[in-house]
């Protein structure tokens, strides 16, 4: 069975502000009952009532013994007054982490045991417990003991137990998907879009198809039919002749000859070759007459 949500007091949140992590929240948190205090404000009364009797049965002649009776009670006085500070400043707290049990007066004292190492809980309640209503949690855990092995006098110890017992061994949450940001405001300003801009496979390749035709086109003029010129074309006026090249001229050296055209044979005759066969000639004739 479910237990019933417990109202987390805000006087236990302010004392526990500053030993909570980021996103830690109690599941329970609460004082010790209140016979925590019943003795010692019993004992506080009933000193006080004894005093006021003994003092007025006393002659007028012991005023020293009132003093003294007076001096104890401020003492007894005084120890009610810190058992009843000190049960106020004492909180019993779980998140879903850890146990936190807050002490001291004078010097404030933080005892912590993770939630993981709580092995077994025993839960027990006296008869003066079941009336009032509180009982007493002892855990056990892996290890040496812990400062929060005991803790007595917790009020609705059977709701609180349920409590404890479903965030031990319960189903574990799963982590908080983070909520989606909200878009920045561009403050009238235009939207400058992603760039590089992202583009599939497919994508990328039409387009560049497309960039591509589109060049295409910028260079190549359509060209217009010679049936659908204007009357006036080409435009009157003397063209521009374009500038000829100069000829190169002729080395004085160089062989002719005269090619018929119409001789395929001519054609494939390599010029140079009739220049050769008279050198070779001349160059016979000259050792021929040097020899006679």
């Amino acid at each position: 069975m479910t237990a019933p949500p417990v109202p987390v007091p805000e006087k236990g949140k302010k004392a526990f502000s500053r030993y909570l992590a980021e996103g830690e929240e109690f599941v329970l948190l609460t004082r010790k009952h209140w016979i925590t205090i019943a003795e010692p404000v019993a004992t506080g009364a009933g000193s006080f009532v004894l005093m006021v009797v003994l003092i007025a049965r006393m002659e007028q002649t012991a005023g020293d013994a009132a003093y003294i009776l007076f001096l104890i009670w401020l003492v007894i006085a005084a120890r009610t007054l810190y058992r009843i500070v000190e049960w106020r400043m004492r909180w019993f707290g779980s998140t879903k982490r850890r146990l936190m049990l807050q002490t001291g007066v004078i010097v404030r004292k933080m005892a912590m045991m993770p939630l993981e190492k709580v092995t077994d809980m025993n839960y027990a309640e006296t008869p003066l417990g079941k009336v009032l209503g509180y009982g007493q949690y002892v855990m056990e855990s892996a290890g040496q003991d812990q400062a929060l092995r005991v803790v007595d006098r917790v009020p609705h110890s059977d709701v609180y137990y349920r409590i404890l017992i479903g965030t031990m061994f319960g189903p574990k949450d799963e982590p908080a998907t983070p909520a989606p940001q909200p878009e920045p405001a561009h403050d009238g300003l235009p939207e400058v879009p992603d760039w590089p801009p992202r583009y599939t496979r497919e994508e990328w390749e039409a387009r560049e198809r497309e960039e591509f035709d589109q060049q295409k086109l910028e260079r190549w003029e359509p060209v217009t039919p010679y049936d659908k010129l204007p009357p006036t074309f080409p435009p009157p006026g003397p063209a521009e002749a374009e500038p000829q090249a100069a000829p190169q001229p002729v080395p004085s050296d160089a062989p002719t000859q005269v090619i018929d055209i119409t001789d395929p044979v001519q054609l494939l005759k390599d010029p140079w070759a009739d220049a050769h066969l008279a050198e070779e000639a001349k160059g016979v004739a000259s050792s021929d007459s040097k020899k006679d």
